[in-house]
């Protein structure tokens, strides 16, 4: 949560930078070796809505973003988020995508993202949601489940407002896509997104996910 290397955070915005992993050792606030000054490192336990959850907790700004560790914030971001927030019936944002690689596949994948987050109104998770904390707070944070945590988020927020997709893209990781093929990859996601919403248990989603990664890093 917050902001990594790469980045360029405007002094505008005053920032609050944790990241978050899971220990089964006590808490800390210890710098997080290589990354910039200001960063800290929470250990809480596992669990990717737990640790997120955690570090919400712990934050005291007035806004919370969201950020994966394999994602870039664009320069001036900060500009972008409170923009956002002060649309009207806006009650949370997100970047629009763009992956780390070259490929007519990939681009086709950021304009299906594009669509969704910006005329569906429906981001994901990697494309660092930001939100007032009193908002989070108030619907309870990430929901406890194993996967979908994101998604789940959103339907919340929708309820209240709309969720605005900013123009300025995030950077993110294309390796997810490299590694079972972009096609492959979307199209099994997209699958089990289906499948949650149509209430299959996210417990037997959680585990059909695991299970495919592990068959992927048995063939690595």
């Amino acid at each position: 949560m917050g902001t990594l290397p790469g980045s360029d955070p405007s002094p505008t915005l005053a920032t609050q930078e944790w990241g978050t992993e899971a220990r089964a050792t006590a808490p800390t606030t210890d710098p997080i070796e290589g990354l910039p000054s200001g960063v800290r490192l929470l250990a809480s336990p596992p669990g990717r809505a737990r640790q997120m959850n955690y570090g919400a907790q712990r934050a005291n700004g007035d806004i919370l973003l969201f950020l994966h560790a394999d994602t870039q914030l664009p320069a001036g971001y900060d500009e972008y988020v409170h923009t956002a927030l002060q649309r009207p019936a806006t009650v949370a944002g997100a970047f629009s995508l763009r992956i780390d690689a070259r490929g007519a596949i990939l681009r086709v994948i950021e304009r299906t993202v594009a669509f969704r987050s910006r005329v569906c109104g429906f981001p994901y998770g990697d494309q660092a949601l930001f939100l007032h904390k009193r908002i989070f707070d108030e619907i309870g944070g990430f929901p406890m489940l194993p996967i979908m945590e994101d998604v789940e988020l959103v339907r919340k927020l929708r309820r209240r407002g709309r969720v605005h997709t900013v123009p300025a893209r995030v950077l993110t990781s294309a390796r997810r896509w490299k590694r079972l093929g972009a096609i492959r990859t979307t199209l099994l996601n997209q699958a089990f997104i289906a499948a949650y919403l149509s209430g299959v248990s996210p417990d037997w989603i959680a585990r059909r996910y695991d299970r495919r990664h592990s068959s992927l890093a048995t063939e690595d």
